[in-house]
């Protein structure tokens, strides 16, 4: 059956998958309550599992059925999470560089210096 998938299909089921095994062995011994990183529910965890089986086994065949039609668009929808993700990313940084560079200026105008080749002289200050 993997072998019938189309590329975009198998790309999802392939990280679909290892995510899940990684969650499933995250949960081996936590009865009553189910873990997902630092989080955690009291909640089955059999079930929480067998449903996100599910989940995987018929987005897989959803995006099949969609590359059926037209590759391309299940392409955008397979990789559109990934690409928020790194436009997300991207804005935080470039926020984060510009916040950084506005809280490392001083304010004190009796620490300024005006540099004029080939001597400096200190700026006069108003008090």
């Amino acid at each position: 059956m993997f072998k019938k998938l189309c590329t975009p299909a198998k790309f999802y089921f392939i990280i679909a998958t290892v995510s899940y095994i990684l969650m499933l062995f995250q949960n081996i011994n936590c009865n009553g309550r189910f873990h997902l990183g630092s989080y955690s529910c009291p909640q089955n965890t059999s079930v929480i599992l067998v449903l996100n089986a599910l989940y995987i086994l018929l987005w897989t065949w959803i995006l099949n059925l969609i590359c059926s039609v037209n590759k391309n668009i299940s392409w955008i929808i397979v990789l559109f999470p990934f690409i928020l993700l790194f436009i997300g990313l991207g804005i935080i940084l470039i926020n984060g560089i510009h916040k950084e560079s506005f809280t490392n200026i001083t304010a004190d105008a009796s620490q300024a210096t005006l540099s004029i080749l080939p001597f400096s002289t200190k700026m006069p200050t108003s008090t």
